[in-house]
C-alpha cells in the first residue's frame, strides 16, 4: 500500500510526502520420509552384495528417515519520503528531501529428524526403473511403525530482525548562461 499527497501552497513552492507499507506472512511445511539401502561391506561383513531381482535391486540393510520442518515468516516494511522544492526569483530552485523506512522480520522455525537404525528389517528393493525409483520395503510394517523412529536431532530457532533506513538529500540548482552555452551549476 503506498499514498502520493502533493501541496502547493503556492506555483513556486511544492512539498510532498510519499508513504508506503507492506506485510507478507508465510508458511511453510515441508516434511520428506525417505528409505535408505545401505550396503556396507566393511561395517556389515555379513551382508549379502545387493542383488538384482524381476521388481530392481535387493538390498539387505536399510534405514528409514523422517525429516519434520515447520516454518512461520511475517515481513513488514514501512516508511516514507518527505521533500520540498522551493523556486526562488531568477530560476534559482532549492530541493530537499528525507526518506526513513523500517523493516521487521520475526522468524520460527522447527526442524526435527527421526531414523530407524541401519538394519536388516529395514531390507528392501529398490526399482531403479524410473527417474525417481520405487523402494518396495520387505517389513512395511517395521518402516511403516512410529516408535521404530528415534529422534536424531531437534532444532528450535527463533530470528527477529529490524532495520532502520535513513536519507537525506540537498539540490540547489543555480542558472548560467556564458558564450552561448546554458546550464546549471
Amino acid at each position: 500500500m503506498n499514498a502520493s499527497l502533493d501541496w502547493r501552497p503556492n506555483k513556486n513552492v511544492e512539498v510532498y510526502l510519499r508513504p508506503y507499507y507492506t506485510f507478507t506472512d508465510e508458511k511453510k511445511l515441508d516434511n520428506e520420509l525417505e528409505y535408505n539401502m545401505v550396503y556396507d561391506p566393511e561395517d556389515y561383513p555379513g551382508d549379502p552384495r545387493p542383488s538384482m531381482t524381476e521388481s530392481g535391486a535387493r538390498f539387505a540393510r536399510g534405514f528409514g528417515s523422517v525429516d519434520l520442518s515447520d516454518t512461520d515468516e511475517e515481513e513488514s516494511l514501512w516508511g516514507g519520503n518527505l521533500g520540498v522544492e522551493h523556486q526562488f526569483d531568477g530560476a534559482v530552485t532549492l530541493s530537499a528531501s528525507g526518506s526513513y523506512s523500517r523493516g521487521v522480520l520475526d522468524r520460527r522455525q522447527e526442524d526435527a529428524e527421526f531414523e530407524t537404525p541401519e538394519t536388516t528389517r529395514a531390507s528392501g528393493v529398490a526399482d531403479m526403473g524410473n527417474f525417481l525409483f520405487d523402494y518396495y520395503p520387505e517389513n512395511p510394517d517395521y518402516v511403516g511403525n512410529g516408535a521404530n523412529y528415534t529422534a536424531n536431532e531437534v532444532d528450535l530457532e527463533y530470528n527477529e530482525n529490524t532495520e532502520n533506513t535513513y536519507a537525506a538529500q540537498a539540490d540547489l540548482r543555480v542558472p548560467f548562461s556564458s558564450a552561448g552555452l546554458s546550464g546549471y551549476v
